[in-house]
């Protein structure tokens, strides 16, 4: 709970995986109301037919694999900028394991 209060420690990878989880149940819902749409589509008789539905279907299949792909990759690479923070964070430390602050060099330079 320090860590949270003190922000040492960021909440967003976190969160992002509870994101991603709803996100796909999301595409699984709308991907479910396709299928249904695709099998019982009414609209116009001279369009209604089984050619339609068929492709309707495949055309929803085809979306939602695309749209869990395409989110997957979203995530991730929202995910990767915290890792890559995370790597520098590691590195600085290493380097300097107490960095003192950085100030306006102009400021203090003599020339």
């Amino acid at each position: 709970m320090r860590s949270i209060l003190s922000l040492n420690s960021y909440i967003a990878p976190k969160l992002l995986r509870i994101v991603y989880w709803i996100g796909l149940i999301c595409i699984g819902v709308f991907a479910l109301a396709g299928i249904y749409n695709a099998l019982t589509y009414t609209g116009d008789l001279r369009l209604s037919t089984p050619q339609t539905g068929f492709m309707s279907l495949v055309i929803v299949i085809f979306l939602t694999i695309a749209a869990t792909i395409i989110w997957r990759l979203a995530v991730e690479l929202i995910l990767v900028v915290f890792s890559i923070h995370d790597l520098l964070r590691d590195i600085r430390n290493q380097v300097a394991p107490n960095p003192q602050p950085v100030y306006n060099r102009r400021s203090t330079d003599p020339r």
